[in-house]
């Protein structure tokens, strides 16, 4: 797998957006969700 994303392998660009999604994802949800009362509707 060769692709143009400079010198990095493609496995390594979708572990780091892996990454950076799940920070932003939890941090959404600590921010926002949790002080709401900490449960989500229908859970």
């Amino acid at each position: 797998m060769a692709g143009g994303y400079g010198k990095r392998p493609l496995w390594q660009w979708i572990l780091i957006y892996l990454v950076i999604g799940g920070i932003i994802y939890a941090a959404v949800y600590y921010f926002w969700l949790a002080p709401k009362g900490g449960s989500l509707p229908g859970y």
